[in-house]
């Protein structure tokens, strides 16, 4: 009776295991999902907050443009970092923002822009 309680229960572990594996699979891609919206956000945060730093520093200095972010803080502060760990790309001309403000962005591993300036409607 044992062996046919142990065979049973071993059958239903083998019927079950791919419906096991496949909801893993849909929790980790959940996950990544997750993961992926909280790093964009926290790129945005930074990326406003360099902003404001930009026009204190402009505040400060006769509106004159930083020439670089490391201007704005020290160069291993974390600010300087987006959600991925990469450091932000920096352009004081600001062409994307014509010209109004220096463009901060960068890029996600998915190749998409995140940056400080309004995307054109299409």
């Amino acid at each position: 009776m044992r062996a046919l309680a142990g065979g049973v229960i071993f059958g239903l572990l083998i019927t079950l295991l791919p419906f096991s594996a496949s909801a893993v699979e849909k929790d980790d891609t959940e996950l990544e999902k997750t993961k992926y919206k909280i790093r964009v956000t926290l790129t945005e945060a930074k990326i406003a907050i360099l902003r404001a730093k930009v026009m204190e520093y402009q505040a400060r200095n006769n509106l004159k443009v930083p020439a670089q972010l490391e201007d704005l803080v020290p160069k291993d502060d974390p600010s300087l970092l987006d959600g991925w760990g990469k450091k932000f790309q920096y352009d004081p001309k600001g062409p994307r923002n014509e010209g109004a403000s220096p463009d901060i962005w960068t890029e996600t591993p998915d190749k998409k822009i995140i940056g400080n300036w309004t995307e054109e409607k299409k």
